[in-house]
């Protein structure tokens, strides 16, 4: 009866792990058919050692160490779509901060001045290089209204909402700019020309109504003189 026992048990833990390993894979398939890399799934908390054995206490069949990881990461090592060109002008702007002991915003604002937005396969390069999680990354870029993560036009049109801009006519404004760009506010025109975004506040209230162009701003806009400006910039 003991044996019997014994044999169920072990049989269940073996169960246990075969469906951990299972639902492991799955996951991290379905990760990297959805970002199109597996470097937000290697780098998942739930994946560090030291949280394994508060789940199954002094179980060694989850004592993964760093070395694993390490193999494990390079594995499913992203494929990064760079030319040889890209990469060596890549591997310039990294050589910039090679000791500085935070790089990361330095390195994207380069990468967004000389393309004007951060490619998916740049990022993806400098995820692994620096050996950053892609979702890090990711979480910083998103989170600067400098950066953008889709390609931008040559020139950067912003029409403030805040309260003081909004009851004056800001909204009225926004209508215009975006007949003649020919854009919905947080998009780019065909040619490449202006990309319209809005934003909270510019810091002008009292030269409502604001836009910004380029980091130029103009207060008190009148409707008519939406052309001239762009104008000014096409």
């Amino acid at each position: 009866m003991l044996a019997a026992l014994s044999h169920r048990l072990v049989a269940s833990r073996f169960q246990r792990h075969v469906l951990f390993l299972a639902a492991t894979g799955c996951t991290i398939a379905f990760m990297g058919y959805y970002f199109g890399t597996f470097d937000q799934v290697i780098h998942i908390p739930f994946l560090k050692k030291d949280v394994f054995p508060s789940l199954y206490p002094g179980d060694p069949f989850f004592e993964l160490s760093a070395q694993h990881y390490s193999y494990f990461w390079f594995f499913f090592r992203p494929f990064y779509g760079l030319e040889p060109d890209e990469k060596h002008w890549i591997d310039n702007i990294l050589a910039r901060y090679t000791n500085d002991p935070g790089p990361l915003i330095p390195i994207l604002q380069d990468i967004s001045d000389d393309r004007r937005y951060l490619p998916r396969a740049v990022l993806e390069y400098v995820s692994a290089t620096l050996e950053i999680p892609l979702a890090e990354i990711l979480r910083v870029a998103s989170f600067y209204n400098a950066f953008s993560l889709e390609p931008v036009g040559r020139h950067i049109v912003e029409v403030c909402l805040g309260t003081a801009c909004f009851v004056r006519g800001s909204g009225l404004l926004l209508e215009r700019l975006e007949g003649e760009i020919g854009v919905r506010a947080g998009g780019t025109d065909t040619q490449g020309q202006f990309t319209l975004r809005t934003v909270r506040c510019i810091g002008c209230c009292a030269l409502a109504p604001a836009m910004r162009i380029d980091g130029v701003t103009f207060g008190n806009v009148k409707l008519d003189r939406v052309v001239d400006i762009l104008w000014q910039h096409a």
